[in-house]
């Protein structure tokens, strides 16, 4: 689950209300990427796909662990974002799910 927070006020003394553009900009943009992952792993579930949705963590020192662990371990496409992984053969998807579920 992705979190937003943010301080902003609006200013009325004239009237009118101030928006802080940096901060709609910035929402905006984090409801475009929801919106365009929602679609694509559609796509990528019914095209054969296996979702799986997981937090990667690692007790490891090596920030490289997981890319390291990706290129010797899984053999298909993926895709992930924001803790939602996508893996192009079932097989590459249960290896995930043993080793970082």
């Amino acid at each position: 689950m992705r979190t937003l927070s943010a301080n902003w006020t609006c200013q009325t003394s004239s009237g009118d209300i101030e928006y802080d553009q940096e901060l709609i900009d910035s929402m905006s943009k984090l409801i475009q990427e929801d919106i365009d992952w929602g679609i694509l792993s559609a796509i990528l579930i019914s095209s054969g796909w296996t979702a799986v949705d997981a937090v990667l963590t690692t007790r490891s020192n090596d920030p490289g662990i997981v890319d390291k662990w990706f290129a010797e371990n899984i053999k298909g496409s993926h895709r992930s974002y924001n803790g939602h992984w996508f893996f192009e053969k079932a097989d590459d998807a249960a290896w995930f799910i043993l080793r970082w579920k």
